[in-house]
């Protein structure tokens, strides 16, 4: 329980609960759209609290394009040249792709007139590319551990290397294959 209560007091952990609420909310609603299992009145129902927590976390990433584009420009760099390209890149796309989904929400609550449709796709497109250029850094550094271990010859033991000493990098690139289909979809 103190771990949940340490995550939920970061804005970071409370945009991750509310992602998982988001996500599960929305996958229910289709299930029972698709299945017919329940009533339209129950299918609204979950649709509105999926848009509200959508909300909530457009709220809570509010001026958090800043946080990304100082960290791009002026944070810690790896020593390794194509990973602190990488790296350096992968966040000034998501500094854009957030920009974007600011001035979007800034438009659908009403404060601004402005083509909705065409910084969606910017932001789908800024997103798509910080998601790809992250699973080409996962890539490399799965690469230099398979490499540099002395059991490249047996694959069960690189996954389990992988799995149990490197469980952050596994689910690093488990999160970012499937955040990869959100911008896709969206285009």
């Amino acid at each position: 329980m103190e771990e949940f209560i340490k995550l939920n007091n970061q804005t970071n952990g409370r945009d991750k609960l509310a992602r998982l609420i988001q996500y599960s909310v929305k996958s229910a609603w289709y299930i029972l759209q698709q299945q017919k299992l329940s009533s339209a009145k129950y299918v609204d129902i979950l649709k509105s609290l999926e848009c509200n927590m959508a909300n909530f976390r457009k709220v809570l990433r509010f001026g958090r394009f800043t946080d990304h584009l100082y960290l791009a420009l002026f944070g810690k760099v790896s020593s390794v040249k194509p990973i602190a390209v990488a790296s350096t890149t992968s966040k000034l796309a998501f500094a854009a792709f957030l920009l974007c989904d600011h001035i979007l929400w800034i438009a659908r609550v009403g404060l601004i007139d402005t083509d909705t449709d065409r910084w969606s796709k910017s932001a789908n497109r800024y997103w798509a590319i910080s998601v790809c250029v992250q699973l080409l850094i996962d890539t490399y550094e799965i690469y230099r551990i398979v490499n540099s271990s002395k059991i490249s010859d047996r694959r069960s033991d690189i996954y389990l290397l992988l799995f149990h000493h490197r469980k952050d990098l596994a689910l690093d690139t488990l999160k970012n294959l499937l955040d990869l289909i959100i911008p896709l979809s969206g285009q």
